[in-house]
């Protein structure tokens, strides 16, 4: 997995769990690389490996019907 520098964008937006539908202007996350993914991380690992992002760097998230596909959300 390859962490991405988001320290030349002036706000970072990140779209969780984004599948097919990609935002333009937005960081799109997803555990599958499907195309016009940005990042590919599995969400049901994040314990143990986290998201490869710099710390305090998002802005702005969006989940949207991302929490029913996580094993164990607590």
């Amino acid at each position: 997995m390859i962490g991405i520098s988001f320290m030349t964008y002036e706000t970072c937006k990140l779209n969780i769990g984004c599948g097919r539908d990609i935002i333009q202007g937005w960081k799109n996350l997803d555990q599958v690389a499907l195309e016009a993914v940005d990042l590919v991380a599995n969400l049901d690992r994040c314990e143990t490996e986290p998201l490869p992002l710099e710390d305090n760097i998002v802005d702005e998230f969006l989940l949207s019907h991302v929490i029913e596909h996580i094993s164990n959300p607590n």
